[in-house]
């Protein structure tokens, strides 16, 4: 018997969430951007799911941006705040213990002229909220820290 212990990273979907993308990719498979029927129905099905999970969460649905993983997830909101705020404001607060698509998507904004601030985490694996706090300067405009450690499973202290 196997033990699967990096569920922080990934986890096996869930039976009624494997049976709705199952039910929905049957009856609506086609993309969503085509102009014929078979694309106008994937377009409907998409925008339904955009609208009831603006609902859950108090949302408009044009403000809900869907993407094909936490990658691509952790990338768009990284160059979206850099470019809503890289005009004036330059410094950007983040952890040793991110993503490599946290990490990448920094250096990638760092060469751009960013200057990136990396908080150590402490021996046991969370980092102190005031290590944070001192990194910030005026000009930051972003601190990126993720809520469990993919590669120990230590949470960090987000209220703090």
């Amino acid at each position: 018997m196997s033990v699967y212990l990096d569920h922080a990273a990934t986890t096996p979907p869930n039976p009624a969430s494997l049976r709705a993308f199952l039910k929905t990719s049957r009856r609506t498979w086609a993309n969503p951007a085509s102009i014929h029927a078979p694309g106008r129905e994937a377009a409907k099905a998409l925008e339904a799911a955009r609208a009831e999970v603006a609902g859950a969460l108090g949302a408009q649905p044009e403000e809900i941006i869907l993407t094909s993983g936490g990658t691509e997830a952790n990338n768009l909101a990284l160059k979206a705040a850099a470019a809503a705020y890289g005009r004036r404001m330059k410094h950007i607060v983040t952890t040793s213990l991110e993503h490599p698509s946290v990490l990448e998507t920094l250096k990638s904004l760092r060469d751009k002229g960013y200057e990136i601030s990396q908080v150590q985490a402490g021996s046991d694996g969370a980092l102190r909220a005031q290590a944070v706090l001192d990194a910030c300067r005026e000009d930051t405009f972003l601190v990126s820290v993720c809520a469990v450690c993919a590669e120990t499973g230590a949470a960090q202290p987000l209220d703090a």
